[in-house]
């Protein structure tokens, strides 16, 4: 479990690394505006704001990589917004208490902390933000990356054409291990599996589009999906996370788990449907042929399968060719009256 926890947050401990730096850039914007553009404290002010920027992040993204996220992702949504506001809170109030301390040793050589009604005002305030900023990032896991804002502008209220990049991933002979496991320690095995792919499926940009069953399909702009081939970076690092992971999950369900890849990009139609409950819809051929290469992978006896198309746009990126690949050739798809040219990727 160590050794899978190491490798999937090399790069979230890069990305919080500069979110710390940004946060002490603003701790001294924070410090300078609080000195009134006093010269003769400016200067500590935004040391002190920088400090408290930084630390105040580091003991937040700590927290959340190495105790949220493996212990709250499973817990009730109110249960963790409350933990989550509650520690927000209590180390933001904390650490702008004790830089306020730190500035009077730097200015006077005493360390001196006051608690008065400014300071239950700046707590109270601080409780607000954290409550709407955690409301926010849960309902936002809920319903998926970028899809609250999706809702929130309005930017799928009417169908828009757009065209994006599709991967369908599904685990081979789930049937057979949910005979095997039992109904609920299948669950138990599904919900491992989707948390393991999806520090993968985050860093390389994808948006969890929705789970059908065992299967997952994630989902790219097609610039950003085609880019120094993010939606195959994706898969690669899929398969390099199982490779650490192996053992874990021979020990606590005897087994391994398999899965096989389809990749399709071109024009959609992306548009809100329903009317009590609604979501983000995708409609069009795109999506079906990336569904109709994941099932081809079966017949052809591959894992991972990318359309013609797609290869030659990520292809022709001057770094778009660290991959292995092999020409299948043009195949008719289940369901489709043209031939698909298929290419099998490798890593």
């Amino acid at each position: 479990m160590k050794v899978n926890n190491s490798f999937r947050n090399r790069e979230l401990w890069k990305r919080d690394l500069r979110l710390m730096l940004v946060s002490g850039f603003f701790g001294v914007m924070v410090g300078v505006m609080n000195s009134f553009l006093h010269e003769d404290i400016l200067i500590w002010n935004a040391l002190t704001g920088a400090l408290t920027g930084m630390v105040t992040s580091l003991c937040i993204t700590s927290v959340e990589l190495h105790v949220f996220a493996r212990y709250l992702r499973r817990t009730r949504f109110l249960v963790a917004v409350f933990i989550r506001t509650v520690y927000y809170t209590v180390t933001v109030t904390f650490w702008l208490t004790m830089s306020y301390g730190f500035e009077q040793f730097l200015k006077s050589h005493h360390f001196q902390i006051e608690i008065d009604r400014s300071f239950y005002v700046m707590a109270l305030l601080i409780l607000v933000v954290a409550f709407l900023l955690n409301v926010y990032v849960m309902l936002n896991r809920l319903l998926g990356r970028r899809v609250l804002g999706y809702f929130l502008t309005g930017k799928y209220h009417r169908p828009v054409e757009e065209e994006r990049v599709f991967m369908f991933l599904d685990i081979q002979g789930s049937t057979q291990i949910a005979e095997q496991l039992g109904d609920l320690r299948y669950q138990d095995f599904l919900n491992d599996f989707f948390y393991d792919i999806t520090g993968s499926i985050l860093r390389s940009h994808g948006e969890i589009y929705k789970y059908v069953g065992d299967a997952v399909i994630v989902s790219w702009p097609v610039k950003l999906g085609v880019k120094q081939g993010n939606c195959l970076k994706c898969c690669k690092s899929i398969y390099e996370v199982f490779q650490h992971v192996e053992g874990r999950y021979q020990q606590k369900y005897g087994l391994v788990p398999k899965y096989r890849i389809g990749l399709h990009g071109g024009p959609v139609v992306a548009a809100e449907i329903g009317d009590n409950k609604r979501e983000i819809a995708f409609l069009g051929d795109t999506v079906n042929t990336a569904a109709r290469l994941q099932e081809e992978c079966k017949v052809q006896g591959v894992e991972c399968l990318i359309s013609g198309d797609l290869f030659q746009r990520i292809h022709a990126q001057p770094d778009g060719r660290w991959f292995q690949w092999a020409r299948i050739g043009d195949v008719k798809l289940r369901g489709k009256e043209q031939d698909t040219e298929l290419i099998r990727v490798w890593f």
